[in-house]
């Protein structure tokens, strides 16, 4: 009996394509019995979709729809309806599987692509290198591709050719996941020390200590010169040496404390005479006579 070339182990999810997948996934969910296990959407940085899992026991959907107008969901929905899209199968190497997939039909490229993402995941980036370079060679604005083939560069430490191809992707691809990459990429640079060739490093020569000569003492460990000695005067037998008289050093005045302009040109107040009843507070003077 022939081996089988690529063995499956059962089915992983199917993906439909709807117009609205919140509604989708609620009719599922209570009219179905479903339970929601995952959502990405725009709260999870994905701007042009937005996909619900369900599952039920072994069954498990992928409900998507797509944010934008111009989006290929959105053209598939409006030509086909409600459907399904994709079915993801379940295999013992997923790598093995897409290559298998490769002989039967080379001209599909995203058999090649996901081979090379499938690579990246198993951690073979030299060999994903190799499939998504022949995938730029048959069509070179694959966003796709190119993302895959960033990674790939960044995982084998080749920083410039990792940004060269995520640049070329963020312009075809406007997506969050692509701008991340883009900034690991810029951050891995910065942290990377410039390489210099062996031949123009000049290696440092050991620094032998001079011995000291015969003549001078060995130098001291400390910095500082040592202190001379103080010359002393010479006692006097019978006089008593006394320091000389110092002046005592003048007080300065206490600073006079300033006063505000407004303090002295204020005037002193004056006791209002209080005014009595009945009597006018001014003598009344008449006309003057001639």
């Amino acid at each position: 009996m022939a081996e089988d070339f690529m063995p499956l182990l059962g089915w992983d999810h199917v993906e439909l394509w709807v117009g609205n997948a919140k509604q989708a996934a609620f009719f599922y969910e209570h009219a179905m019995g479903f339970g929601r296990t995952a959502y990405s959407g725009p709260e999870t940085g994905v701007r042009d979709r937005a996909s619900y899992v369900l599952e039920q026991g072994e069954i498990r959907f992928v409900v998507t729809s797509a944010l934008r107008e111009d989006h290929e969901i959105a053209r598939h929905h409006a030509r086909h309806g409600d459907g399904v899209r994709d079915i993801a199968l379940a295999v013992p190497a997923a790598a093995e599987a897409y290559r298998e997939a490769i002989r039967a039909s080379a001209d599909d490229l995203a058999s090649w692509i996901n081979r090379g993402a499938a690579l990246l995941l198993a951690g073979q980036a030299k060999e994903a290198v190799g499939v998504l370079r022949e995938v730029l060679e048959k069509d070179p604005r694959q966003a796709v591709a190119l993302n895959d083939l960033g990674i790939a560069y960044l995982r084998e430490g080749r920083t410039k050719s990792a940004a060269v191809n995520l640049e070329r992707a963020a312009k075809h691809m406007e997506t969050p996941q692509v701008a991340r990459n883009v900034a690991a990429v810029q951050a891995a640079a910065q942290r990377a020390p410039a390489s210099i060739p062996v031949s123009r490093r000049r290696k440092a020569k050991p620094r032998i200590p001079a011995a000291p000569r015969a003549s001078e003492p060995p130098p001291s460990r400390s910095r500082r010169a040592p202190a001379r000695p103080r010359k002393r005067r010479p006692a006097v037998p019978g006089k008593r040496t006394r320091r000389p008289a110092t002046r005592p050093r003048k007080r300065r005045p206490a600073p006079r404390r300033p006063t505000s302009h407004a303090k002295a040109r204020r005037k002193p107040r004056t006791r209002r005479r209080p005014r009595t009843r009945g009597r006018p507070r001014g003598r009344r003077r008449g006309p003057r006579r001639a």
